[in-house]
């Protein structure tokens, strides 16, 4: 007699020193779907359904198919169902677009809800019904009045003109010229009126595959039930392709940083032609390079995270303040990138 082979197989399991809680990842040996739990006493369940996408031009298809992704699934073809179903098991879903990933998020009181949800949602990801009347209310359209409509537009057309958004965009344009990083994806509302819905079918062909998707959960599971469900989703997958496929960024070639000093302005309409922003962004330690990385991190916070930081010392606590405000931030890209600001009037 046979034993049973498991679809997923566990690859690594431990406990961390510095909270009460334990990692476990599985791995599905025939779809390349990986599963991650961070097992930890709570009364609710967080999901994290990550896929990693990539695109080299500004024709927002990430963020649009985000927004798609809700619109209903070929097993479920109904729109608003996920909020229907997650207001009946005490749940809550949501979604956010990032220049390296986009990622679908499920919150639950407890197990039993987020277990019935999950392989609804996960249907919606893999199999989207991508109508072109969803495409058309959600996406870009004109109204009765010949105005442009459309929620991701809409979304969009509120901040392309904002003095931040102008700038991140300029110096994400100036220190990435070949890899995807380059990118805005949420669209540019000139490209959003021309994107097409089978541009954005093909941008979930190419990227929304079992081997370029993660589950992550957080908070107190039950294990045989979580793999039991997740094994019954991934028999519904295809198999991997005999020849990998390319992963995003990773397979992608990457930007070297800048040999010298790059100075520029960028103008942005406002009324209040009195204060403005100056940032300073470098390419910096491989993201593998966890204690550099850290490292990174806390210089930022000695540098502008408090009153008494050597930024706020130097160009804010002082007699006549060259800056109004300074921050820190990284980007957790295959490598960091580091970005100071500086508000000034």
């Amino acid at each position: 007699m046979s034993s049973k082979i498991p679809a997923f197989q566990l690859q690594t399991s431990f406990k961390v020193d510095y909270a009460p809680a334990s990692v476990k990842k599985w791995r599905s040996s025939r779809t390349g779907l990986q599963l991650i739990v961070i097992d930890q006493e709570s009364p609710i369940v967080n999901g994290y359904f990550a896929v990693a996408t990539e695109i080299k031009n500004d024709s927002g298809s990430p963020h649009t198919l985000e927004h798609l992704i809700f619109m209903g699934s070929k097993k479920y073809p109904y729109k608003g169902l996920l909020d229907i179903l997650g207001n009946l098991s005490y749940s809550s879903t949501n979604a956010w677009t990032a220049t390296d990933q986009t990622v679908y998020t499920l919150t639950t009181a407890g197990w039993d809800g987020f277990r019935m949800l999950l392989p609804i949602y996960l249907d919606h990801l893999i199999n989207p019904t991508l109508t072109d009347e969803a495409c058309y209310t959600e996406v870009y359209h004109v109204d009765g009045s010949a105005k442009d409509k459309g929620v991701v537009y809409s979304e969009m057309q509120a901040i392309e003109s904002q003095g931040w958004f102008l700038s991140g965009l300029e110096t994400q344009r100036t220190l990435y010229k070949v890899s995807g990083y380059k990118s805005e994806t949420g669209g540019l509302t000139s490209n959003l009126r021309t994107l097409t819905n089978d541009e954005i079918r093909e941008f979930h062909k190419q990227n929304y595959r079992s081997d370029n998707l993660s589950i992550i959960i957080t908070g107190s599971i039950n294990e045989a039930e979580f793999l039991e469900t997740m094994e019954t989703f991934d028999k519904e997958l295809p198999d991997l392709p005999s020849i990998p496929l390319k992963r995003p960024f990773v397979d992608s070639e990457q930007d070297k940083p800048l040999t010298k000093r790059v100075a520029k302005t960028v103008e942005f309409p406002d009324k209040d032609e009195s204060s403005g922003d100056v940032s300073l962004s470098w390419i910096g330690p491989d993201i593998k390079d966890v204690v550099t990385a850290q490292a990174v991190d806390v210089l930022g916070s000695y540098l502008t995270k408090s009153s008494i930081s050597l930024f706020n010392k130097t160009f804010i606590e002082i007699d006549n303040p060259l800056a109004t405000s300074a921050s820190f931030s990284t980007d957790d890209y295959i490598h960091t990138g580091m970005n100071v600001y500086l508000g000034v009037s």
